[in-house]
């Protein structure tokens, strides 16, 4: 079923609205990055801080702090994506292109919408998806309160000079992703 950029944009911005109900028993990485073998996801922990990452200087090249897991290639997953592993890696080499993968609505649905390419040609679009990849995660506050939602997990590849990543997306105290990777993949798909 093929789907137009209206219609992936909808269920783009849905995801990014959206699913996980909170156990402030999870740990705080409880939501990496999904990677892309079959399987249903979980979420969630509590309120947030910051963490103690940082976020690379305007002076760092774009790409620079990016963490993930090591994918092998930059094919889309057409299969519900699964968590990557709790401590994603630093991806070493300079970042050429983010692939933002269509959004896939559950385990037995096909992908919805187009596959979307950054190049590091699109400077203002690629320097904020990096900035935003690049953001550190929020730590949960133990006791704290999440909302009761749901959210889909998204797929942004990334190519490097050492190779193709699947990128971990930062999170918030609640295992969400943050407002500026949502908004900068949301910026992508217009």
């Amino acid at each position: 079923m093929r789907v137009g950029t209206g219609a992936w944009a909808a269920a783009l911005a849905i995801a990014l609205l959206s699913v996980a109900a909170c156990d402030t028993g999870a740990a705080p990485n409880d939501t990496a990055t999904p990677s892309v073998s079959p399987s249903v996801s979980s979420s969630a922990s509590a309120s947030a801080t910051s963490s103690s990452s940082s976020t690379p200087s305007s002076s760092e090249p774009p790409g620079a702090g990016l963490r993930g897991a090591r994918s092998g290639s930059m094919t889309c997953p057409i299969a519900w994506p699964t968590r990557s592993p709790d401590a994603p890696l630093q991806i070493p080499g300079e970042v050429q292109l983010y692939r933002i993968c269509p959004v896939i609505l559950g385990p037995s649905q096909a992908p919805q919408g187009p596959v979307i390419d950054v190049s590091s040609s699109n400077s203002a679009l690629f320097v904020a998806i990096s900035q935003a990849l690049a953001e550190p995660d929020e730590t949960s506050v133990p006791g704290g309160v999440c909302p009761a939602m749901a959210q889909l997990p998204i797929v942004v590849l990334v190519h490097s000079t050492s190779g193709d990543w699947v990128a971990h997306l930062p999170t918030d105290g609640c295992g969400f992703y943050k407002p500026a990777i949502s908004n900068a993949l949301a910026q992508a798909s217009r």
